[in-house]
């Protein structure tokens, strides 16, 4: 089981809401509720499974998931600012000259 999480906790929903309204959504405060959800949350939401399906779909299933994927840095240790040639900086528009 998964979650459309697009803030952490339930009180940033307001920074939600005010960004749906200048962007001029009319239902921008109707939006469901989409936190990243506890374990309990989670369980909570599945009333209509038996409490070892609701874990298996909530605990198990996305456990199993989690050890099949490759673990990846998606931002690198480190700064690192772009670094221009030194043909690239005296080729640019800043250097050039007039005929």
């Amino acid at each position: 089981a998964t979650c459309d999480v697009h803030y952490l906790t339930p009180e940033e929903k307001i920074y939600r809401e005010i960004m749906l309204t200048a962007c001029g959504y009319p239902d921008a405060d109707e939006q469901p509720d989409l936190h990243l959800r506890t374990t309990d949350e989670m369980l909570a939401s599945f009333p209509y499974l038996s409490e070892e399906k609701a874990y298996e779909v909530v605990v198990t299933n996305t456990r199993a998931i989690n050890d099949s994927i490759e673990d990846i840095k998606p931002v690198p240790d480190g700064t690192d600012s772009p670094k221009a040639s030194s043909s690239a900086a005296s080729s640019g528009p800043a250097h050039a000259t007039s005929a």
